[in-house]
């Protein structure tokens, strides 16, 4: 749901049929957020705005810090990377930009997908583990992109299992990478 922050309770074991439980939720006084990401001092978020090309940092109740302008249009996903570095993709040119989180941008890179322009770049996660990044396209074509820190691409995979991509996680203590659908209501 767009303007709400969930928060969920914390699960030891999850399995196939485990239930999300709704914690709290909070307003967030955001135009059009997507994408979210845990501080690396996990004091805070971090979101993004795909109407007026700002990064917003909001408190874990969804008050709004502090922002960021990027240069372009349609930010989709946010991650936070690499002391005191924030990544995110633009959707419809289809770049990576990382940025300091004072607003600087350090570096700028096109990724090779094509189709529509609304149906691109979704979403963002970085591996502390191994400095890596994951990138979704959320559709025509839904892949998962495998980047190394530079932003060159390492591995490509067609994904089949939901109708859209909406946005990843990466879980450091699993090891593992969360996607979500919107159309099919899937994590």
């Amino acid at each position: 749901l767009p303007h709400i922050l969930f928060s969920c309770k914390n699960q030891n074991h999850i399995t196939d049929n485990s239930v999300l439980v709704l914690n709290a939720s909070y307003k967030l006084n955001i135009i059009e957020p997507s994408g979210l990401t845990l501080d690396e001092n996990g004091n805070k978020l971090w979101t993004v705005s795909d109407e007026n090309s700002k990064i917003y940092s909001i408190s874990l109740k969804g008050e709004t810090l502090d922002s960021l302008t990027v240069k372009g249009e349609d930010l989709e996903g946010v991650c936070d990377s690499r002391e005191r570095k924030l990544t995110v993709v633009l959707e419809r040119t289809r770049e990576v930009v990382e940025l300091s989180k004072t607003g600087k941008e350090l570096k700028r890179k096109a990724i090779d997908l094509k189709g529509g322009l609304n149906e691109g770049l979704e979403g963002i996660a970085y591996n502390t583990n191994s400095n890596e990044f994951f990138i979704v396209s959320e559709k025509n074509p839904k892949v998962l992109l495998h980047l190394n820190s530079e932003f060159d691409e390492l591995r490509r995979d067609t994904l089949s299992w939901a109708n859209d991509f909406s946005g990843l996680c990466y879980d450091k203590i699993e090891n593992v990478l969360w996607v979500i659908s919107d159309e099919s209501k899937v994590i």
